[in-house]
C-alpha cells in the first residue's frame, strides 16, 4: 500500500504583517506540523490556543486568502501541492455566518458553483441537484427557500457547511 500525501504540511512557516515597518507583528513564527491521511481511519484534528496565537492565521494560510498569503517564510502544502491562493479543494466555515443576505438558503449553497462553472461544466439542473443534495445533508431540507435571517446560529453554520462541499468537474463533454 502507497503512503498518501499529508492532507496539510506546514514547513517552517513564519507571517509577519507589515514586515519592515514600525508596526510588524509575526502572528506565527517556524511552525512546522503535518497531519496525515489515514486510510479508513476517521480523525477531527483542533487547533487550540489564547487568543492571538495565530490559529486564524494558520486557516488562512491554508485556504491562501490574499490578506494573508503568502507565508513571509516557509511552505504551506496541501496534498503535497504549494498553496498558491484559494482553491475549490480547500472550504472553511467561518465563525461569523458567511451568507448573502438576499439570497435564499438554495441560491447561497448554489452560488460557489456557479463561480467555478468554467471548470465544474455543470447545467442549472446539475447544480440545483448537486446543491438540494448537500442541504439535505446538513439537516436542512425544506429550508431551500429561507433567507439567512429566517435560520436559527446552528442553521446558519449547517448552511455554511453545505456551501463548502463542491463536485468534481465533469471531463468529456
Amino acid at each position: 500500500m502507497s503512503a498518501l500525501p499529508p492532507v496539510i504540511e506546514f514547513k517552517s512557516v513564519t507571517k509577519t504583517f507589515g514586515p519592515g515597518r514600525p508596526d510588524a507583528y509575526t502572528a506565527i513564527e517556524d511552525i512546522t506540523f503535518r497531519i496525515d491521511d489515514i486510510p479508513d481511519y476517521g480523525e477531527f484534528v483542533a487547533i487550540v490556543g489564547p487568543s492571538g496565537c495565530g490559529k486564524s492565521t494558520i486557516l488562512n494560510l491554508i485556504q491562501g486568502f490574499a490578506d494573508v498569503y503568502p507565508p513571509t517564510s516557509g511552505e504551506v502544502l496541501v496534498r503535497n501541492v504549494r498553496v498558491t491562493g484559494p482553491g475549490r479543494d480547500r472550504g472553511m466555515i467561518f465563525q461569523k455566518y458567511s451568507s448573502f443576505p438576499h439570497l435564499t438558503v438554495l441560491e447561497n449553497v448554489t452560488f460557489g458553483l456557479e463561480l467555478n462553472q468554467a471548470e465544474l461544466r455543470l447545467s442549472r439542473a446539475d447544480r440545483e441537484a448537486h446543491a438540494r443534495e448537500w442541504v439535505k445533508k446538513v439537516g436542512l431540507g425544506g429550508h431551500e427557500r429561507k433567507y439567512p435571517h429566517q435560520l436559527s446560529g446552528g442553521q446558519q453554520q449547517r448552511k455554511a457547511a453545505s456551501k463548502s462541499q463542491r463536485p468534481a468537474a465533469k471531463t468529456g463533454r
